[in-house]
């Protein structure tokens, strides 16, 4: 077990926003999920497919 690493505990039900919790602070009420989880909402899936390939190649910028 990890010690008071950020645990991923889940998303907003589009795909937006992940949620992270320290596992000393609500292992009980808040357990770990995996990052696939988060992504396994019809939505989500269609941006991927349909979106993610306009604009994977685009330059980041940092604001």
């Amino acid at each position: 077990m990890r010690t008071n690493l950020p645990w991923l505990v889940g998303s907003q039900s589009l795909g937006f926003n992940a949620f992270f919790v320290r596992e000393d602070i609500a292992a009980d009420l808040l357990p770990e999920v995996s990052a696939e989880s988060c992504l396994d909402h019809p939505f989500v899936r269609w941006a991927m497919r349909e979106l993610l390939p306009l604009v994977k190649d685009r330059e980041w910028v940092e604001v």
